[in-house]
């Protein structure tokens, strides 16, 4: 059975994903109305946020003791 703790991670890394790509399509916009220095920084934001709920989603295990932690 999945442990509350692992639940809550698990949505955290959903929300990581879903604030990625909505910083995508903010980059979008902003190229739409030429906000080119806009675009840049939320194409930053934008990255940044998708490599970490892809590379820190991998690292949610467990380090021992009571499986309930």
């Amino acid at each position: 059975m999945i442990s509350v703790k692992m639940a809550l991670l698990k949505v955290l890394e959903f929300c990581l994903y879903l604030h990625g790509i909505l910083h995508f399509v903010e980059v979008g916009v902003a190229i739409y109305e030429k906000a080119y220095i806009t675009a840049s920084l939320a194409a930053f934001g934008a990255i940044v946020m998708t490599l970490s709920a892809i590379f820190l989603g991998d690292h949610h295990k467990p380090h021992g003791g009571n499986s309930d932690d």
